[in-house]
């Protein structure tokens, strides 16, 4: 019964399902998620539709779909089941949306820093500096944890599967940076790096964001025809003619 309600289609020996899949960031991502049947020698295939972040999923039909779920989770993506391609694009759009407040976030969090260095590097007076490097570390902390948390997860599931990419080194970045200058705070010394940490995260975000976004546009099948000249061809005395 769950199987037809969501939509899963079957034959004798082959079922079909789809999933919307959380945490779809990148082309590698991509590259993963269609080697499933290197985990599972009983899923025949999976295919990712990147503008939806909808996977497709061949597979014995003694498989559970329990079993396809918790290889997914293992991976570091979050399955949700879909009736229908309408549910997946909305599931989309509320992720779109969440990311964009991230990178919202960690954009005004870094604003502010900047204008705390700014006077910090500028020279304020003795009285105004210790505040003001406590203050850049305290509006840093939201960037550190929230704003970084896509790095995060992404260095995890790299660690889990014995891979490494370039969230692994970003995160040593970020910690070492953020605890080094925190080391520094308490030394009260000048020297402290809480606005170029924020930066980094805002910039990788932003970016990233951006990114994904005009992949999605681009492997959207609806945009697929604006890459094209549209014309007439005729075929008269087996000659092809515009």
């Amino acid at each position: 019964e769950f199987f037809q309600e969501y939509g899963g289609r079957q034959n004798k020996e082959e079922h079909h399902f789809f999933f919307f899949l959380e945490g779809i960031h990148c082309v590698a991502c991509l590259w993963l998620l269609e080697k499933l049947s290197a985990f599972n020698d009983q899923i025949y295939s999976s295919s990712v539709d990147l503008s939806t972040s909808v996977i497709l999923v061949r597979y014995h039909s003694e498989l559970k779909l329990s079993s396809i779920a918790s290889l997914l989770l293992t991976l570091g993506y979050k399955p949700i089941p879909l009736k229908n391609n309408n549910e997946g694009l909305k599931l989309k759009q509320q992720e779109n949306r969440r990311e964009f407040i991230r990178v919202a976030i960690v954009g005004a969090c870094t604003s502010n820093i900047m204008f705390f260095a700014i006077a910090l590097y500028s020279g304020a007076f003795a009285q105004w500096q210790t505040l003001f490097a406590w203050l850049t570390f305290a509006v840093s902390l939201p960037a550190v944890t929230y704003g970084a948390m896509p790095f995060y997860q992404k260095a995890w599931r790299d660690f889990k599967i014995k891979k490494m990419s370039i969230d692994t080194p970003l995160i040593f970045a970020i910690l070492g940076g953020e605890t080094l200058s925190f080391y520094r705070l308490l030394q009260e010394s000048d020297q402290i790096y809480f606005d170029s940490v924020t930066a980094l995260i805002f910039l990788v975000l932003a970016s990233r964001f951006a990114l994904n976004r005009l992949q999605q546009k681009t492997n959207s099948l609806d945009h697929l025809s604006d890459y094209f000249w549209q014309g007439t061809l005729f075929k008269w005395n087996s000659e092809e003619r515009e």
